[in-house]
């Protein structure tokens, strides 16, 4: 059976305690009871038996104390290694629908900003894009780094929403149809979208992505939370039709009560 701790410090204490009475014992017999000689007085004994306790106990208070602090030190480390993996920047990856367009949704939900931001996306993705204008932001992104705040999100465009619109990029000269653009949708949906780097030059990104995952036909699924901010986003901007009524009913008391009080001064004169 495994020793415990506690029970390497009972022994130990119980063979500090029980020697020096064992030898005290022995050193009480006739010297011709002893297979060895024993050297030296009661009184010479009885003053090193007293320096042997100390230097005992001494030791003992020693081991403890290391002992503690080793234990201190280890708890401050996981507090420390604690602290940082809940503050740590820490990037999500997703498919979002965004002011009629699919994009790229990158959120670090960390705490701490998100630095040097290496991401290498796959040539399938890259070729499978509608526009070489969004393919080249896709290379341009495969050789540089980035930022993104603590809490902050980054967007990266994919395709316009599928509909009936047509879609035209300015700086290639490219333009779709409907038709095309939603042809195109069709089959990109179950492309793999693989992304492969680095950030904070110690946390790896290893993520594959399908944007029909994230798809209901040809809407985006979003999750509770975001549901909820944008609901509360919509309250936030939504006309009162009632405030101007309301306001107009007591701008018409106060103007009536004005004008009573008015008469009311006039008789008086």
């Amino acid at each position: 059976m495994k020793m415990t701790k506690a029970r390497l410090w009972g022994l130990i204490m119980t063979l500090v305690l029980l020697v020096p009475l064992g030898i005290n014992l022995l050193i009480g017999l006739p010297q011709d009871c002893l297979p060895f000689p024993v050297v030296g007085n009661g009184d010479s004994w009885l003053s090193f038996w007293a320096s042997y306790l100390c230097a005992a106990a001494t030791l003992i208070m020693v081991i403890y104390t290391s002992g503690a602090l080793k234990q201190n030190r280890e708890q401050l480390e996981e507090m420390k290694r604690q602290w940082k993996e809940e503050h740590r920047a820490r990037l999500v990856f997703s498919i979002a629908f965004e002011q009629g367009l699919y994009v790229l949704k990158i959120a670090n939900v960390g705490m701490e900003p998100a630095y040097n931001i290496k991401l290498k996306f796959s040539d399938v993705f890259i070729d499978s894009l509608l526009a070489n204008a969004t393919k080249e932001i896709y290379r341009r992104l495969n050789e540089k780094s980035f930022f993104i705040e603590g809490k902050g999100i980054k967007y990266f465009y994919i395709s316009s929403q599928y509909g009936d619109a047509s879609v035209t990029f300015c700086r290639t000269n490219e333009s779709f149809s409907s038709e095309e653009k939603n042809k195109w949708i069709d089959e990109f949906r179950n492309v793999a979208i693989e992304i492969r780097g680095s950030y904070c030059d110690e946390y790896e990104v290893n993520e594959t992505l399908k944007l029909d995952d994230f798809l209901i036909m040809s809407l985006v699924i979003n999750d509770d939370l975001t549901n909820n901010i944008e609901d509360i986003r919509k309250g936030m901007v939504v006309k009162n039709t009632q405030f101007y009524p309301i306001q107009k009913s007591l701008d018409m008391i106060a103007k009536k009560l004005s004008q009573g009080l008015t008469c009311k001064i006039d008789n008086n004169d």
